[in-house]
């Protein structure tokens, strides 16, 4: 019997229609044909407005109310940008069979974009020394803030962070496997040795590792965000390496005696380990009340040790976990445990992210009611500038909640339950914002409630927002096409074999091919396209 494979899409004629996955219309396009062209939309409108000159300028803060874009962002919000192009790009090749049209129309443009943004990171780079833990060497690395030329950021000392770079490996890894640039593999290469140098490889009374990536170079305390975004990167690296036996790479260590040793393992030993070692520490540090501390503090005095007459850093006590539990840190390892469940088969992982994902729905969703009905709210935070009391968004919840929702987006790829609810939720809350919410083409924070925020009882207009935060919503509605295209599965007719069912076969536009049809052999012969089989949409390749 010839193989079809087929996406299911629920948008039955005669099946009930999902809401929160589904926007119809009279044309009954497909939800993610919506998610697909509104995160074009919003990323497209965030680069006219938040972007100026050849040289890629990001501007920090936009005020709707006076349609003004303002300040100068920082890497890591310029980083928010190339990841929502990633992510656009990602979804129109994962949408090229259903809908080649948008794909011809907007691919290459895209490609382009995410080239000139590569480029112009350059203005965030620059060069340093560093006495880590087991080496001294000269690093090219990213700063926290522009400067104004290519490649002389400054970077030394609190001027660079190591979640900065982990945040670019991985989007330099994603950009490699849509373009298969070679330069993007060895920029993502160059900064994961820095980062893998920040390991605190310093040894206890036990011989044993400490363990944990401080923050940045100039700080002692542990973070989670220094730690769990790197996880699912060095999977990433370990996947392009799996079955290369021969490319080496120099890792550092200490001895038992405290002397520095270089060994040679493979990259894809060294990749994989590291993955292991990390997600190990910390879920044993880090994990607390069944969701992700923010961090392990400690003292930023640093500390060193002369060994043959040369200076190294030296371990310092951080003491426990503490902090807020962001959504962010909690999706990381989502996002890692599901990686290395994928790679390595190892049953606790997936028993991990299954846990996670369900402890981590109650703490981070809470439930609002809105003309009676009820929706589920990601917590944001607001503060008022008693100068001026003008009220603002304070912290970066809206893009913690974006990574939290890429690893349940990631443990969705192995089951359901709630990872499944909180894709539904966020679908719903965008949708929500977009049809409600919509000014000077851009998405409030407050993605329920509109341009402001209840504050000691009263409503406050809340106009100014990071910009990245649009680049935000963006990605998500770009990830999203993934859900849509996954939620039912990608599957074979020839599973319901033994199990005779006869439907009927129509075209989109409601004309009948076919009746009384065994649902196996439903779609046999036809040509390419979409048709909808006993209430639902399949599309042939």
């Amino acid at each position: 019997m010839r193989a079809f494979f087929f996406i299911l899409l629920a948008i039955g004629i005669t099946a009930n229609v999902n809401a929160s996955r589904l926007k119809t219309s009279e044309s009954h396009k497909l939800v993610a044909e919506q998610n697909l062209r509104r995160a074009m939309q919003l990323l497209d409108t965030g680069i006219s407005k938040f972007f100026s000159g050849d040289d890629m300028r990001m501007a920090d803060v936009y005020d709707v109310a006076v349609h003004r874009a303002k300040g100068t962002a920082d890497v890591w919000p310029y980083t928010a940008v190339i990841e929502s192009v990633n992510s656009v790009l990602e979804a129109l090749e994962r949408t090229k069979d259903i809908y080649p049209d948008i794909y011809v129309d907007n691919h290459e443009r895209y490609v382009t974009l995410l080239g000139k943004l590569h480029d112009n990171l350059g203005y965030y780079k620059g060069n340093f020394s560093l006495h880590s833990y087991a080496r001294i060497g000269n690093w090219s690395v990213y700063g926290v803030h522009r400067s104004g030329s290519i490649g002389g950021a400054n970077v030394a000392g609190i001027e660079n962070v190591y979640d900065d770079q982990e945040w670019l490996i991985r989007e330099l890894l994603r950009t490699y496997n849509l373009t298969k640039d070679k330069k993007y593999l060895d920029e993502a290469e160059n900064l994961a040795a820095y980062v893998i140098d920040g390991w605190d490889c310093y040894l206890d009374d036990n011989g044993d590792e400490y363990g944990g990536i401080t923050w940045g170079p100039a700080y002692n305390s542990k973070h989670s965000c220094s730690n769990g975004p790197f996880i699912s990167p060095l999977v990433w690296l370990y996947d392009i390496y799996k079955n290369d036996v021969h490319t080496t790479m120099v890792k550092r260590i200490i001895t038992g005696n405290g002397t520095r040793k270089t060994e040679y393992p493979l990259k894809r030993d060294n990749y994989l380990d590291f993955a292991k070692k990390i997600y190990a520490w910390q879920k044993a540090k880090l994990l607390r009340n069944g969701v992700y501390a923010d961090m392990l503090g400690a003292d930023n005095t640093i500390q060193y040790v002369t060994v043959g007459n040369k200076k190294y850093r030296k371990h310092v006590d951080v003491g426990g976990a503490t902090g807020t539990a962001f959504s962010y840190n909690t999706g990381t390892m989502l996002s890692g445990g599901a990686d290395l469940y994928r790679v390595t088969g190892d049953a606790s992982y997936l028993s991990d992210i299954r846990l996670l994902s369900r402890v981590s729905y109650f703490k981070f969703a809470s439930a609002v009611t809105i003309n009676g009905k009820q929706y589920h709210e990601y917590v944001y935070r607001t503060r008022s500038n008693n100068e001026k009391t003008v009220y603002y968004w304070d912290g970066f919840d809206c893009w913690f909640h974006d990574v939290y929702m890429r690893g349940q987006q990631a443990v969705h790829d192995f089951f359901g339950g709630y990872s499944e609810k909180v894709l539904d939720e966020f679908q719903t809350n965008l949708d929500y914002a977009f049809d409600n919410y919509l000014k000077d083409g851009l998405l409030p924070v407050n993605l329920l409630g509109g341009w402001g925020a209840e504050i000691g009882g009263e409503w406050r207009n809340i106009s100014e927002i990071r910009c990245m935060f649009q680049f935000t919503f963006a990605s998500e509605y770009a990830m999203l096409v993934k859900y849509n295209m996954d939620v039912t599965g990608v599957k074979r007719l020839q599973e319901n074999v033994g199990q005779v069912e006869h439907v009927n076969v129509y075209t989109v536009d409601g004309q009948q091919l076919r009746s009384n049809i065994s649902k196996e052999n439903s779609l046999s012969g036809l040509a390419r396209g979409i048709y909808v089989v006993d209430g639902r949409k399949y599309v042939v390749r």
